[in-house]
Order: C-alpha cells, then structure tokens, then sequence
C-alpha cells in the first residue's frame, strides 16, 4: 500500500523535500506498464544514452525486487535496487532505492558518501485520452534520511531532473522503435 502524503510528509524536513517529474508519452498505458515492468525492454531505456544498463534481477511483486547496473564509456556506475512496495498494474509502483555492492547488500553510494540510504519512489501511470496517451509522473524522496542528506539531496535536484529526462529520451527512442518494428511486422 502505497504511504499516505502525511506518512511521507513526516518523513521528509520541512520544506517537503522531494523531486517530481512528469511526461506525457504518445502510447497506451498498457504498452507503457509492459516497457517499466518486464526486464527485456527496461534494458534498452533504463539508462541515459550512452550508458548500458544491465537487470540482474525484476521480481514484480510486493517485496520483490529490481537490482540492476549502469555502465558508461567512462565509468562503472553503482549497482542499485527497488524493493517494491505497492504494484497496482497500470496504475502505481511504490518502492524504496538504495545502492548495493553486486550481491544486493545495501551500501551507502560510492560516489557520495552524503546520499541519503533509502529514497522512496512513486511512479504513477495515467490516461491522457482521447489520443491514448500517458502521462508518468514519478516522485522521488529521501527516506529516514539525516538533515545533511537531505541536503545533499536537494543540491542534486537539477542532476537527477536531467538524468530522468535523459532516460525517457531514451524511452521515446524505444517506443519509436518499437512502433517501426511493429508496423513492419504488420506489412504484407
């Protein structure tokens, strides 16, 4: 079950810190639930350009969990997890993120030694009719968090905006893909 807004709210310092992004997609919410939820297509989106993501493991489920790792030309980037809360298909993911070392082991993040531990996530799928669109709207906080990760937090707000927008490029490079291919698969 999803966290009331006064469970999180309690959660977080004044202010509410959290961090919110929302798009509107060209496709269905069906198709849209299937690309965040089955691992063959998270791994060709999930990352930025550039960056390779790598799924060890997608237990959709209540207390299951997404363990994945991102690679880039430049760097080996942390591996990290969702364990998943609430699974409201079509509708609602809720999970808590933390970085881990490769087996699963909860770590603080090896690039900022400040981030906070847990964050709790929220993503939330939604019918724009009458043309089938979506609009995702996902929500980041951090969680049992120290005022000074909170603020770590908050400085990386324009970082993590560009990195979420940099990954749903990458998701609308795939549902155009993905629409070519069907399309052609669909030809006489």
């Amino acid at each position: 079950m999803p966290l009331s807004t006064a469970q999180l709210s309690q959660q977080l310092l004044p202010g509410g810190l959290h961090f919110t992004l929302t798009r509107e997609f060209a496709a269905p919410k069906q198709l849209l639930w299937k690309l965040y939820t089955e691992a063959d297509h998270l791994a060709h989106w999930w990352s930025p350009k550039n960056e390779k993501t790598t799924i060890v493991e997608l237990d959709l489920h209540r207390s299951g969990a997404f363990r994945f790792e991102r690679q880039s030309p430049e760097r080996q980037t942390p591996w990290s997890k969702w364990i998943y809360l609430d699974i409201q298909p079509m509708k609602l993911l809720t999970y808590f993120q933390s970085f881990t070392d490769a087996h699963g082991k909860t770590i603080r993040s090896p690039e900022n030694p400040k981030w906070p531990m847990e964050m709790y996530g929220t993503i939330t799928f939604e019918a724009s009719p009458p043309l089938h669109h979506t609009i995702i709207t996902h929500t980041l906080a951090p969680w049992n968090a120290s005022e000074q990760e909170h603020q770590t937090f908050n400085q990386a707000r324009l970082n993590m905006k560009s990195a979420f927008q940099k990954s749903w490029d990458q998701l609308e490079t795939y549902l155009t893909q993905l629409t070519i291919n069907n399309n052609n698969t669909s030809s006489p």
